[in-house]
């Protein structure tokens, strides 16, 4: 373990060496450590890119801790997330073949992540012993089996809750047209903990296998708080407001979409908005691109 940090740390040294970056011993010491996370060994010169944005060393300790905090799927996560929904959510919900079907968290106009959760519980629900649910592609056709006296809409990550948010009213809308009684449930691998409260009452539970913290407001005081959202505005100033990804306009979102302040991402799939743009937004604001820690949202 001890050589193995001395490698990164070496390994750290080489790159550094290859900017005009000054970092003081302290600094060098957690960019080094990145070195040991696998997302971030290939990303040094997003690193020491984004350390470039920082004025002062409380903007680089700033981005220290959010990368320290920053949580990272890889499939082992993930299937610890499947089995959460086997071992948890299908027994106290009480869900069961001749009553239950399992659909995605998507409103039928784009498909998204939530389609590769649904396709990863299913394929787990072939094996010997699993409980198996009928599975359908979109929500509103599964309202119409014969067993969809409860659906489960499952997805990658609950954000800020808008989507879940704007696919159940939509989904409730339809079975109250067709008079279809159904009872909702919704399971995330993860979500951020404050859309709990918001999307909990359209449903009769809301569950994630991890929830998540606000980067910063859930990690320190008020006043603290304050503090380091004025810090990370601050560097969101070099950040252009607007731009073009494959042909579409994007927005800049201070801080995540709806301010959420998120910290992940999943090793498989595009970046959520809601995390800090810090991280992901790839152009500054005298036009020119950047190299970017994480794929752009």
């Amino acid at each position: 373990m001890k050589r193995q940090r001395e490698n990164y740390a070496r390994r750290a040294m080489r790159e550094l060496r290859k900017t005009d970056i000054i970092l003081s011993q302290d600094e060098f010491a957690r960019v080094g450590a990145f070195y040991a996370k696998p997302w971030l060994r290939e990303a040094h010169d997003a690193i020491f890119e984004l350390i470039s944005l920082c004025e002062s060393g409380a903007q680089k300790e700033l981005i220290f801790d959010l990368l320290d905090r920053f949580v990272y799927f890889y499939e082992q996560d993930i299937s610890n997330c499947v089995d959460y929904f086997f071992s948890h959510c299908i027994p106290i919900w009480a869900l069961s073949t001749a009553d239950t079907v399992i659909a995605p968290l998507h409103n039928d106009i784009r498909a998204d992540s939530s389609q590769a959760v649904l396709h990863r519980i299913s394929n787990e629900m072939k094996k010997p012993g699993k409980v198996r649910l009928d599975d359908y592609n979109s929500a509103f056709r599964a309202a119409h089996a014969h067993n969809a006296q409860k659906i489960v809409l499952v997805d990658e990550f609950v954000g800020s809750g808008d989507q879940a948010i704007s696919v159940v009213k939509s989904l409730r809308e339809h079975l109250d047209k067709h008079k279809i009684e159904s009872t909702l449930f919704i399971f995330s691998y993860t979500a951020m903990g404050r859309s709990k409260s918001r999307v909990s009452p359209l449903v009769a539970d809301f569950e994630a296998a991890r929830w998540m913290k606000r980067g910063i407001s859930d990690f320190n005081s008020f006043t603290q708080r304050k503090k380091l959202i004025s810090e990370m505005k601050e560097i969101e100033t070099k950040l252009a407001k607007t731009g073009f990804l494959n042909g579409r306009p994007r927005k800049l979102y201070s801080l995540g979409y709806r301010q959420a302040e998120a910290l992940f991402k999943n090793h498989s799939s595009s970046t959520p908005n809601n995390v800090f743009p810090i991280f992901h937004w790839p152009w500054l604001s005298d036009g020119s691109e950047r190299q970017t820690v994480l794929t752009p949202a």
